[in-house]
């Protein structure tokens, strides 16, 4: 909104100096003495963009640039808390998420494809811990990807896709 407002007085300053620099060239006189008009006409570009400088060096930025990095900020704090969360839910997994996880881990593979209203892999997805690989989602098959920190946390912590009883997915055949 500042911006929009500076653009148009910028735009004003200017127009007042095309006039005054028109009004020379026409040889009217609105100055009395006539060096100041071969100044106004040699140095009124400069003077403009001097002018423009000097009031976008003062123009009040920091609270614009504090504003974003403040929000850069809280986005990554919001990513953080995500990804803790995440983490937590990796280690309360059902044996249908251990499965379905578990697969990936030991094709070691972090993308794949599953079906769209696959219940445990939209549970994943709301969570945080895989996400679609394509923009647009196709009707009956996605491309999935498992997210870099659930990834690592997956290979930190292979517990967490132990199945009841200690066993894991390659113990099962």
């Amino acid at each position: 909104m500042r911006l929009a407002g500076f653009a148009t007085w910028a735009l004003a300053v200017a127009a007042l100096w095309a006039t005054i620099a028109s009004g020379i060239a026409q040889g009217t006189h609105m100055f009395e003495h006539p060096n100041i008009l071969r100044l106004l006409a040699l140095y009124s570009p400069s003077i403009v963009l001097a002018l423009a400088a000097l009031i976008v060096g003062l123009w009040p930025a920091n609270k614009t640039s504090s504003s974003q990095s403040k929000s850069g900020h809280e986005i990554t704090d919001l990513r953080n808390q995500i990804i803790e969360r995440g983490k937590k839910r990796l280690h309360t997994l059902d044996r249908r998420e251990k499965l379905f996880l578990g697969r990936q881990v030991q094709n070691n593979s972090r993308s794949g494809y599953t079906e769209v209203y696959n219940a445990t892999a939209l549970g994943l997805r709301e969570c945080g811990i895989i996400r679609w690989a394509a923009r647009t989602v196709p009707v009956d098959r996605a491309p999935f990807v498992i997210e870099d920190w659930a990834w690592d946390e997956l290979h930190e912590h292979p517990e967490v896709l132990e199945i009841e009883g200690g066993h894991r997915l390659s113990d099962l055949g």
